[in-house]
C-alpha cells in the first residue's frame, strides 16, 4: 500500500482535524472490539453490538505524506504528513476528487482513496479493500456508497465536474460498472467530523444535482 494515497475534501474550517490525520498517519492501532451495526429484520431498527476486531493490537496503515486535504476556505490549519491543495471556487466535491487524484497519480501513486469529506473511519478497511480487490481484476472499489471509494491510477475514469456535491459519486459507480467491485466492511464508518448540512444552499445544490443526474441518465 505504499503508493496509495487519500484524497479529502475539507469544506469547512470548523473543526479540530488533528485526530483525524493522526489516525491516517500510523497512529491507530485496533481495538480489542468494536461496535457492530446490525439491521434486525424483525424489529426494522439498526442494533449495535460490541464484537471482537479482527485486527485488534494491529498498528493501521500509514498514510504519511500521501493524504490530500483539498481545502475549500482560506486559512485551514496545516498539518504534518499532509499535503495541502486549494480550492477557494465554488463548493464541487467531484471537481476536488479529480485535483486530488490527478497529484497523487503525478507524484506516483498507483491506487487513489477518494473521500466525500472527513469522517470518523476504521483504517483497516482500507487495508481490506485494497487487499481483497485491487490485486484482481477491479480498476474501482466501492467501499462506502457516497463516502468511500479506491481507484486504480492506471484507470480513466474521473468524476463529471457537472455534479457537485451529490450523486456524482452515483454517477461514478454507473460508470465505473464494468471494472466495479465491492467491499463490504462491517466497521466502516463513524460519525462525520464536518457535518455537510450545515453548507450554505445545500438543498440548493442537492437538488441542482438530481436533475443533472435525471437528465444524464434517463
Amino acid at each position: 500500500m505504499n503508493n496509495t494515497w487519500i484524497v479529502v475534501p475539507v469544506i469547512l474550517n470548523n473543526s479540530d482535524l488533528s485526530s483525524f490525520v493522526n489516525k491516517l498517519s500510523g497512529q491507530y492501532v485496533a481495538p480489542e472490539t468494536y461496535e457492530k451495526k446490525i439491521f434486525n429484520q424483525e424489529t426494522n431498527e439498526l442494533e449495535i453490538k460490541n464484537v471482537p476486531h479482527p485486527y485488534a493490537g494491529q498498528t493501521g496503515p500509514n498514510f504519511s505524506g500521501r493524504v490530500i486535504f483539498v481545502n475549500k476556505i482560506a486559512g485551514y490549519t496545516e498539518h504534518d504528513g499532509v499535503v495541502h491543495l486549494e480550492d477557494f471556487n465554488d463548493i464541487n466535491i467531484y471537481r476536488y476528487w479529480n485535483t486530488g487524484f490527478d497529484y497523487a497519480v503525478a507524484n506516483g501513486a498507483d491506487a487513489v482513496i477518494l473521500t466525500n469529506g472527513v469522517f470518523e473511519f476504521d483504517p483497516f478497511v482500507i487495508k481490506e479493500a485494497y487487499d481483497e480487490f485491487f490485486k484482481g481484476e477491479s480498476e474501482v472499489i466501492n467501499i462506502s456508497d457516497g463516502a468511500m471509494l479506491l481507484v486504480s491510477a492506471s484507470s480513466n475514469l474521473r468524476a463529471d465536474e457537472q455534479f457537485q456535491i451529490w450523486f456524482g459519486d452515483n454517477d461514478f459507480y454507473r460508470r465505473a460498472e464494468p471494472v466495479l467491485g465491492h467491499c463490504r466492511s462491517e466497521y466502516l464508518l463513524g460519525d462525520y467530523l464536518i457535518n455537510s448540512s450545515s453548507i450554505e444552499f445545500f438543498d440548493s445544490i442537492v437538488a441542482s444535482d438530481e436533475v443533472k443526474y435525471n437528465v444524464k441518465w434517463n
